[in-house]
């Protein structure tokens, strides 16, 4: 396994293979009382609204082995491991196989390392041992775009209680504090070829309120975002970003959905938020792989929201899809239904070619 503290590879920088890893899909224990339990009633209250809801911190642990070549080599990484894990402050632990989230640990226990057979000249590994690693921010999740950005790549972010850490996957990681929306850089000048972005927002997902990283470089998926609950803005257009539009079905936040001139290829019919969606922006325009039974669908659904609490004042740019012309006579019987509704009733302005 790929496995990274402070951007140093574990297996080629201190000749530790890590064979075995707890923690990372760990469902976290919640913190205080839980519920209320009265003597003369039946059953118990639970607390389960969101302010109720806190969690203990995480708990990762990697089982290792030390190879070396000789007993020096032995002697020299375990000397440098040991004083990576020794320094003040947080660790960013790293398990790129496994996904983009870059977690901050300190190690809460020691590890006996012992050598397997004979000290000696030649191969030298150890018995497994153990490290554990306490998260204290449990809640931090990434999401990763794949860029071939050569000069300056530019992002806007915004959360609301919690930093967010840049990968740039150019060796070069950076904590910002993006609870105030920031626009920041990287110069990838010199630096050719695809590179990942990982980007991990310590407080979660639900923590993002802002996302722009349009006119990029990028690719990658929508479905990045679709776990963003509190999202409000989401500019991804001008980029090589692809998937289904109804990865935006769930954001009951968002006000500005700017996803033009992208690759987005489909958009399957969905239960869509309703009066949440109140004077919602939605510009697909020129996302030429939706074609005019998507479109039409996602009037439909617009029409048909869920219990039928149609949003309204929205605007929509549907206009340059369909494979680069979409006319109000290019939508389905139901689809221009829909769009009469929406425009006649509920005050939405609706562009077409």
């Amino acid at each position: 396994m790929d496995v990274t503290i402070d951007q140093k590879n574990l297996r080629n920088d201190f000749g530790i293979a890590v064979v075995d890893h707890s923690g990372k899909f760990t469902i976290n224990s919640r913190k205080g009382t839980t519920s209320f339990s009265f003597p003369d009633e039946h059953g118990e209250i639970p607390f389960v609204d969101s302010e109720d809801i806190r969690f203990e911190p995480n708990e990762i642990q990697l089982t290792c082995v030390l190879v070396a070549k000789s007993k020096d080599d032995f002697n020299k990484n375990y000397w440098n491991f040991k004083q990576l894990l020794e320094k003040s402050g947080l660790r960013q632990l790293k398990m790129s196989q496994v996904d983009g989230t870059i977690h901050e640990v300190y190690i809460k226990d020691g590890a006996r390392i012992n050598i397997r057979g004979k000290w000696k000249n030649g191969q030298i590994v150890s018995t497994e041992f153990n490290l554990p690693f306490v998260e204290p921010d449990p809640l931090a999740a990434a999401i990763s775009f794949t860029t071939s950005e050569t000069a300056t790549f530019t992002a806007t972010i915004g959360t609301i209680d919690k930093k967010t850490i840049v990968d740039w996957g150019d060796g070069v990681v950076e904590t910002k504090d993006t609870t105030s929306q920031l626009t920041f850089s990287h110069d990838y000048a010199g630096v050719s070829g695809d590179k990942q972005l990982d980007l991990t927002f310590k407080q979660g997902l639900k923590d993002v309120t802002y996302l722009d990283v349009s006119g990029q470089a990028l690719s990658g998926y929508l479905s990045e975002v679709e776990n963003m609950k509190s999202l409000q803005t989401l500019h991804g257009y001008s980029t090589s970003i692809q998937g289904d539009l109804a990865a935006i079905k769930e954001l009951t936040a968002l006000s500005d959905c700017q996803l033009y001139s992208t690759n987005l290829g489909t958009y399957s019919a969905s239960k869509l938020p309703g009066s949440d969606w109140d004077n919602i922006n939605i510009d697909i325009n020129s996302c030429v792989d939706i074609d005019n039974q998507e479109a039409s669908q996602l009037l439909i659904d617009l029409d048909d929201s869920y219990q039928r609490t149609i949003p309204s004042g929205g605007t929509l740019d549907i206009s340059g899809c369909n494979g680069g012309t979409l006319a109000y006579a290019d939508l389905t019987a139901d689809g221009q239904a829909a769009y009469d509704d929406l425009t006649n009733n509920y005050g939405w302005t609706i562009t077409t070619d």
